[in-house]
């Protein structure tokens, strides 16, 4: 294989005399044998698409339509390849289900006919046009477990989108500004604009309220595990039972075995009773009885 066959089916160049030029633009000198090699190699790269895959189940291996359809507007507009090769890599990209929508074309189909085929299936003009997308950006909201920088990017997303696609309110970049600071200020969660309150008027543009808005986010989950556990203590301190004296049966019980401990020892007391009694001189302060008697123990 020449270099020229090489040049034509690799990238779409011709070689004229001493120059290399676009197929598709024969005036447009790509590399000559003054320049450096670095030229020639540049063009020689084929453009890379991300994967595509539609509406199949493994849609989320790919990137959306919306990505890919930016790559390949790219690498069309940049005018370095022929279209031949944009096809190409436009086939290959294409996987599962979006693949099976241009395989009626053919392998001869254009990149304007395979654009407009995906357009009709995956394209957001089919969807809504600009008026709608914004009137959907007006009911997006923050999720709880949503950060504030991933909020302000699916509304930058949506508002970019609706001005692509003609919405009449947003003419330029002034009122998409002007918009994604109403819309991101009235989605934010509660807790978030208690603390970036302060600071919304000296924000002027969409970026700065942003940067407050995230630091605000940074200082409520600085402070929401302290909150959460005096919130806990404070509950359990208020179901806890409060504690109560002792049940009335105890005094009854505890009656009854002083009552019974009392009876118990009468015989004993009425004893050293009458052994006190019968004390007299001589006798060493004892009676009879009680010399005679067995020693009784003292309770």
């Amino acid at each position: 294989m020449t270099l020229e066959a090489f040049l034509k089916m690799g990238c779409g160049a011709e070689v004229k005399e001493t120059r290399v030029a676009l197929a598709k633009n024969a005036s447009t000198p790509v590399a000559s044998n003054s320049t450096s090699s670095q030229s020639m190699v540049r063009y020689l790269t084929r453009p890379q698409f991300s994967s595509f895959f539609g509406f199949s189940d493994e849609r989320g291996k790919g990137v959306t339509y919306r990505v890919w359809r930016f790559e390949v507007d790219s690498a069309i507009q940049e005018n370095l390849h022929s279209h031949e090769v944009i096809a190409e890599q436009i086939r290959k990209s294409l996987q599962g289900e979006a693949k099976t929508k241009i395989v009626g074309f053919g392998p001869g189909a254009s990149v304007e006919e395979i654009l407009e085929k995906l357009d009709q299936f995956y394209g957001d003009q089919g969807a809504a046009v600009g008026d709608e997308l914004l009137s959907r950006a007006y009911n997006f909201r923050q999720q709880e477990s949503e950060e504030v920088s991933a909020f302000a990017s699916h509304l930058d997303n949506q508002m970019r989108q609706a001005k692509n696609n003609g919405a009449e309110l947003l003419p330029d970049e002034e009122a998409v500004d002007r918009h994604l600071r109403l819309l991101f200020w009235q989605g934010l969660k509660e807790s978030v604009k208690d603390k970036a309150r302060h600071k919304k008027d000296s924000c002027k543009t969409f970026a700065d309220l942003i940067a407050a808005a995230r630091y605000s986010e940074k200082e409520t989950n600085s402070t929401q595990f302290p909150r959460r556990v005096a919130r806990q203590n404070m509950v359990c301190g208020t179901e806890l039972p409060q504690p109560e004296g002792p049940p009335e049966w105890l005094s009854h019980v505890c009656s009854a075995m002083a009552r019974e401990v009392r009876e118990a020892l009468q015989p004993l007391t009425n004893s050293r009773s009458v052994s006190t009694r019968g004390n007299f001189p001589g006798s060493g302060g004892r009676s009879g009885y009680e010399r005679d008697s067995p020693e009784l123990p003292i309770c």
